[in-house]
């Protein structure tokens, strides 16, 4: 079953209303009209915008929206709470069943949460080893004492971007003390974080959405029942699996001089493969000695890593 930390809807403004004049701001349109919008990050991210000229209400939210059910994220068993929650705001009435049954998804955060037991440090290092193509995949660090890793285009449509990171750090950072001060059980909702990892994907299009999710549209029932993983998909895409096999055939030293220049950096040493390589060579292959080598040394120091088998 999917699981989300986030989900932006877009339905029918014939599906708000009561709308609270003292929390939704009045905002000017062409023509004299006007749209409504109500937006707080605090304690969890939630905007709404209703253009009934358009017959268009737009609910961009949260995982945190379900305040000690958090650790449960956004999934077709718990989209209901999420919308309780909001009514119970009293800031507008939704009819949630029409909601439920007539919403497109335009965005969403595709979120795993799993129990490793390496250190952040090792999962870090063993991913910026594993990258298939530095032409074509960036990874930089990130908050939380993560990593992103993302594709290099220009086209936003086509960017894709999986993160990586602790989530417990994450959730104990200043900026999520007011949620934890709106729950009922703070420690207890803490607890249910310990030694978890992170694993969220950004689809920011619904071509994205549907292509990821294997769903012929974007229809809020189709992308919560969707059986498809894009984590590991996208995973896939950018980390290679590594084989371990006798790196003596690879001209061992060689290699090893090159990484020692590159200071470990397999980002480094894929550039200077580039500078002296035909253009028609694969450098996935012939990066591919280099990662195996720089694994060897590094399951030397650390436990041998198969991350992909948490994503499964």
């Amino acid at each position: 079953m999917l699981k989300f930390d986030r989900l932006k809807l877009a339905t029918s403004s014939h599906y708000i209303t009561n709308l609270n004049p003292t929390q939704f701001l009045e905002i000017p349109m062409k023509q004299g009209d006007y749209y409504y919008k109500y937006h707080q990050d605090c304690p969890f991210s939630l905007t709404i915008t209703n253009k009934p000229q358009k017959s268009e209400l737009v609910i961009d939210f949260t995982g945190k929206v379900l305040k000690d059910a958090y650790h449960s994220l956004i999934s077709r068993e718990t989209i209901r709470q999420c919308f309780d929650n909001i009514c119970a705001m009293n800031i507008c009435n939704l009819d949630i069943d029409a909601i439920l049954d007539n919403s497109e998804v335009c965005l969403c955060d595709v979120t795993k949460d799993f129990v490793c037991n390496h250190p952040m440090a090792d999962i870090k290092r063993h991913i910026k080893a594993s990258i298939k193509n530095y032409d074509k995949w960036l990874v930089k660090n990130c908050r939380n004492n993560g990593l992103e890793i993302y594709n290099s285009v220009t086209t936003p449509r086509r960017f894709k971007r999986l993160i990586i990171y602790d989530k417990v750090k994450e959730m104990k950072r200043a900026e999520n003390r007011g949620f934890l001060a709106c729950v009922d059980d703070p420690s207890t909702l803490l607890h249910q974080f310990d030694g978890k990892v992170r694993l969220e994907l950004n689809l920011r299009s619904k071509e994205q959405i549907r292509n990821y999710l294997h769903i012929p549209n974007n229809q809020l029932q189709a992308v919560l029942n969707s059986t498809a993983t894009p984590i590991l998909e996208i995973y896939d895409e950018s980390i290679a699996e590594i084989i371990p096999v006798n790196n003596a055939i690879y001209n061992k030293a060689e290699k090893l001089a090159l990484l020692e220049q590159c200071n470990y950096d397999l980002q480094a040493v894929e550039m200077k493969i580039r500078e002296h390589t035909n253009t028609n060579t694969s450098i996935r292959r012939k990066m591919e000695p280099y990662r195996q080598l720089l694994q060897s040394i590094q399951n030397t120091e650390a436990k041998p890593m198969n991350l992909r088998q948490y994503i499964i």
